[in-house]
């Protein structure tokens, strides 16, 4: 009886360790995510009446992810809102995750993409790197639409595995596919409001309160 207790108590053990470390995993999943560069944020306001030619650049930011020996992006947007005016609006940071030894292909633009790969140089001290925080590079967003007549909104997109051969992914020093979740950022002008259309149905419904006081009133008069 005990020893069966004790392999009860052994397997309960192991469950919970099991249970623990997959949590541990996938709270340290792999996540490459466009944000502001200035606050980090994956939303990206503007007020109404930005002007024409406002730039704004978001950083390509990757976290928790070993074994890290090149890296490819492919990045669209709605190129009737913004532009990435030149190959000079895609830098690679002098902090990116491979420091001096970052081999860069030329990035390619599109209207609506741009796709860039960056790898490990060849004779550089190491093969692959551990990225706790970094960044892989920076685009330089033009904007070249501000009329909130309608809706102005566009996703910064990751084109994922499925969506597009020429997609974004990770590889590690035996180029194998580095799972990685892919966050996307929303790039929005927000209108403002319209005073008059708030200030209507106020007036509207203050009229309408004092006509029942007064109503109220009447009959008052009325029945006494």
């Amino acid at each position: 009886m005990r020893r069966i207790i004790t392999c009860l108590i052994t397997v309960i053990i192991l469950l919970s360790l099991t249970s623990a470390l997959l949590k541990a995993a996938s709270a340290q999943e792999s996540t490459l995510s466009i944000i502001d560069s200035v606050n980090g944020s994956n939303n990206i306001t503007f007020p109404e009446g930005t002007a024409l030619n406002t730039n704004f650049t978001v950083n390509i930011t990757l976290t928790n992810t070993p074994l890290l020996a090149a890296w490819q992006i492919n990045v669209t947007y709605d190129p009737t809102y913004l532009n990435v005016t030149s190959a000079n609006n895609v830098a690679l940071p002098a902090d990116n995750v491979f420091g001096a030894y970052a081999d860069v292909i030329p990035p390619t633009l599109t209207a609506g993409s741009v796709y860039f790969m960056v790898g490990i140089r060849l004779g550089a001290p190491f093969e692959y790197v551990n990225v706790t925080t970094g960044t892989l590079c920076q685009i330089t967003f033009t904007i070249i639409k501000n009329d909130t007549s309608l809706p102005l909104s566009c996703n910064i997109h990751f084109v994922a595995p499925g969506e597009y051969p020429i997609r974004t992914k990770l590889v590690d020093p035996d180029a194998n596919e580095i799972p990685v979740t892919l966050v996307d950022a929303n790039y929005t002008i927000v209108p403002e409001f319209n005073n008059a259309l708030i200030m209507v149905p106020l007036l509207l419904t203050s009229a309408i309160v004092i006509l029942l006081f007064q109503r109220k009133a009447w009959f008052r008069r009325r029945v006494h």
